[in-house]
């Protein structure tokens, strides 16, 4: 693509990965990935500063809340009137106590499940994870009218929009492997951003990409997009830093994609 009017002008230079490039924001961003490093290496830290998407242990919660509500909600508002032994008495004839035990027990398990699962990634980031650097690659999950492909993020990389686009997803973002030096990382995001600006990745590949991600979270970059370095390409938040916590799985290593918190004053210095 040769420079020509304005957007073509703006594309390029986000192509050129300008946040990683300025010296300050770099060093407030290297200097973050200190903090939560030393911070998550803790299991207080960790639950405090780490969320992970598409978890099933809220099932409960989304089944058992519902149940609660709609089992308690006639007797809470009979109580004043009736008084409590009339309550307890129609709860007891009208078996509404199952439900309510029901409730409680499919609460019980999605509180239990929970800090099951975040004491499970604790131990799998500390053995091999890492706060890792990441950037938009300029490609995005797509929703259509069909099933949800990768495609390329117009209102970044330039083109026509796609007519059958019905919603973004996630972006997928640029991740870098651990300690990457920010000057490495941000050479690594300008070579993907230049060739997705150029639209270079056929839908036959982005097809194979989408596959890949379906099942491992996040893969290495570098069969996809030469010149990388060692990071890895995964769909998750658009933010300057995530989590990457791997584990080992028949079909390869699984790397889930955790959000960090940030405070307001954080998320300003990287603005």
């Amino acid at each position: 693509m040769q420079p020509g009017d304005g957007a073509e002008r703006r594309e390029l230079a986000w192509a050129d990965a300008p946040e990683w490039r300025d010296p300050a924001r770099a060093a407030r961003s290297d200097a973050l990935r200190r903090d939560l490093e030393r911070e998550t290496s803790t299991l207080r830290g960790f639950r405090r500063r780490i969320r992970t998407d598409r978890e099933w242990s809220i099932l409960g919660l989304i089944l058992g809340v519902p149940v609660l509500v709609f089992t308690l909600a006639d007797p809470i508002q009979a109580l004043p009137t009736v008084g409590l032994s009339t309550v307890w008495e129609r709860m007891l004839t009208e078996h509404r106590l199952w439900w309510v035990a029901l409730g409680v027990v499919l609460v019980g398990i999605a509180m239990v499940s929970s800090a099951v699962r975040v004491r499970r990634e604790f131990a799998w980031f500390r053995q091999n994870g890492w706060i890792a650097l990441q950037a938009n690659t300029g490609l995005t999950e797509v929703h259509s009218e069909g099933p949800t492909y990768l495609g390329y993020d117009y209102r970044l990389v330039g083109g026509a929009a796609d007519s059958l686009v019905r919603k973004f997803g996630d972006p997928v973002m640029l991740i870098s492997p651990a300690g990457m030096a920010i000057g490495t990382f941000s050479g690594a995001v300008a070579a993907v951003r230049s060739s997705t600006v150029a639209r270079s990745r056929g839908d036959e590949m982005l097809s194979r990409l989408r596959q890949q991600l379906g099942k491992l979270r996040a893969v290495p970059a570098e069969p996809w997009f030469p010149n990388t370095g060692g990071c890895f390409v995964g769909p998750t938040t658009d933010a300057p830093l995530v989590a990457a916590i791997p584990r080992t799985v028949a079909d390869g290593q699984r790397i889930r994609l955790g959000r960090i918190r940030l405070s307001a004053d954080e998320r300003a210095s990287l603005a």
